[in-house]
């Protein structure tokens, strides 16, 4: 059985819906998750990527946070 959040988003994905905002995805380059971030949730309205750190990233690179945060806020 599929729990109810997973379920909605894969009735989501069958369906073709995307997000229709700018949407920014930061992940840490040193993390175990990096195969989260490979689903196509916004299409070419996505900007983002890898910050040099491991999980923590606000602890562990405050200004590479910063900066991609106020980048994006500019778009």
């Amino acid at each position: 059985m599929v729990p109810g959040g997973a379920r909605y988003r894969q009735e989501h994905d069958d369906a073709g819906r995307r997000i229709g905002r700018p949407l920014q995805v930061l992940r840490a380059a040193r993390d175990d998750l990096a195969g989260l971030y490979g689903r196509d949730w916004a299409g070419d309205r996505v900007d983002g990527g890898p910050v040099g750190s491991g999980h923590h990233i606000a602890e562990e690179a405050p200004g590479a946070l910063v900066t991609a945060l106020l980048a994006h806020g500019r778009r």
